[in-house]
C-alpha cells in the first residue's frame, strides 16, 4: 500500500529475479525504465492531498500507483491458469517510453482483485529496493 509512505524507486537499470507466491506462482521482475518511473512518479504527484496537513495520496491514486507499477515491472511469469487449469502464456508490449509492459488485457487480470494488487506490488516492491540495498553495499 503506498498511503503513508513514499516508494523509493531504484535506480538501478536491471533485476534478474523472480518472485515465487505461495499459490506456485512466480513472477519475474524488473525495474522500471526511467520513463516508466517518471511515469508513476507524475501519478503520485498528482494524487497528493494538498488539503491534508501532511503529504497523503487519495486512495484511487495508490490503486492506480500499484497497478502501473506492476504493469511495468512484470516481465514474465510461471503457472498462471484459469479456473480450468489453462495456462495463461505471459505476454509483454513495447510502451510509450521504448520500456516494456504487460499486455493489457494480462494485466487487467492480473490485477482485477485490490488484495492481490496489494500482496503482488508490497512483494515487488520489497524485493527490488531490497536489492537496491545489497548493490550499494
Amino acid at each position: 500500500m503506498t498511503d503513508g509512505f513514499v516508494l523509493k524507486l531504484a535506480t538501478k537499470n536491471t533485476y534478474d529475479g523472480w518472485l515465487e507466491f505461495d499459490n506456485g506462482i512466480k513472477l519475474k521482475i524488473d525495474y522500471p525504465t526511467l520513463p516508466q518511473k517518471d511515469k508513476l512518479n507524475s501519478l503520485l504527484l498528482k494524487g497528493l492531498d494538498i488539503n491534508a496537513k501532511k503529504f497523503v495520496t487519495k486512495e484511487t491514486t495508490s490503486q492506480e500507483f500499484m497497478r502501473m507499477y506492476i504493469k511495468f515491472t512484470v516481465k514474465d511469469w510461471e503457472g498462471m491458469k484459469d479456473e480450468n487449469g489453462n495456462v495463461y502464456k505471459c505476454e509483454t508490449v513495447k510502451d510509450e517510453f521504448g520500456g516494456t509492459e504487460l499486455k493489457e488485457d494480462l494485466w487487467f487480470m492480473l490485477c482485477d482483485d485490490i488484495i492481490q494488487t496489494r500482496v503482488i506490488f508490497n512483494r515487488i516492491a520489497i524485493e527490488l529496493e531490497n536489492d537496491e540495498m545489497t548493490k550499494k553495499k
